[in-house]
């Protein structure tokens, strides 16, 4: 049997330094903001860079923060999870996330990370999450949050 070119799939070759990360779409929540907007978002608005870069002195007030405001039971796995948004993802590494269900994934590549400027509170940022579900069946899925790498596919 001969096999022409057009039989032939496009694979590329990535290069082996190059990282995936696995985003949570808040159970599919966010999946079509992310999707159609092209970007992820880190949720957890209270922890920005620049507390992350302060850490040692203020780790264990973020802790704090983390269980009382956001009810949190794991502080310390939030607190290492906006450390590798913040850090270790960098440009041209993959992003995978799903929709509702886990039945479709979507594959994008990162093309910066960047921080919008947010003054919204941890309060109004929970209320946000909590209404989040009726602001999309309204067609409004804006994201809340201010850590965000942007997609390209």
């Amino acid at each position: 049997m001969r096999l022409d070119s057009e039989n032939y799939l496009d694979v590329k070759v990535i290069d082996e330094r190059t990282k995936y990360w696995f985003i949570r779409t808040e159970s599919g929540l966010l999946y079509d903001d992310y999707r159609f907007k092209g970007y992820i978002s880190l949720g957890w608005n209270y922890i920005s860079k620049g507390k992350l870069d302060a850490l040692t002195n203020t780790e264990h007030h973020i802790r704090e923060i983390l269980e009382e405001e956001y009810c949190e039971k794991q502080p310390t796995r939030i607190i290492n999870q906006c450390k590798s948004f913040v850090y270790e993802m960098k440009k041209n590494d993959y992003v995978i996330f799903p929709d509702a269900g886990s039945s479709n994934y979507t594959i994008g590549k990162l093309v910066e990370y960047y921080e919008e400027e947010n003054s919204i509170t941890i309060e109004e940022e929970k209320l946000l999450m909590d209404t989040m579900s009726i602001q999309k069946s309204e067609n409004n899925n804006q994201s809340p949050y201010k850590n965000v790498g942007k997609l390209m596919f």
